[in-house]
């Protein structure tokens, strides 16, 4: 996760709002206002029935896109990290998750009080922007 997109988990912060009349949602970034704006548009044809997306009416524009979310979302995990036991849906992901434990890896620790969270970059730490919160 970028630091800059975790600095929202402090705030609740989601600046991202709907502009569709009567429409209240907002997202903490905007490739979940883009995915949720499909719901307006008439070009999602594909609803996806499982769990609380049911509820929601989490909406697709194609078939592949529904297939590609319900193996992402609703199946079960099929790898998980030997270390600390995190589940994963994706073999690329549990893969990138498992150098999380490489002790010479480099880190950057969130500037907000109290945060003890830290962050990966292939940036120099001078060239990484501040957490919005600091």
């Amino acid at each position: 996760m970028q630091l800059r997109k975790h600095a929202f988990t402090h705030t609740g912060v989601m600046p991202y709002a709907c502009t569709h009349e009567g429409c209240n949602e907002s997202f903490d970034r905007p490739s979940r206002l883009e995915r949720h704006m499909i719901k307006h548009s008439g070009l999602a044809r594909y609803f996806c029935e499982e769990g609380e997306c049911k509820d929601k009416k989490t909406a697709f524009a194609t078939w592949t896109l529904l297939n590609d979310h319900i193996k992402e979302a609703h199946r079960p995990d099929q790898y998980q990290c030997n270390i600390c036991l995190r589940p994963f849906r994706q073999r690329k992901n549990w893969r990138s998750h498992l150098a999380t434990h490489d002790p010479d890896r480099a880190t950057l620790p969130c500037t907000h009080p109290g945060c003890e969270d830290r962050f990966v970059s292939v940036r120099s730490p001078l060239q990484i922007k501040k957490c919005l919160l600091c």
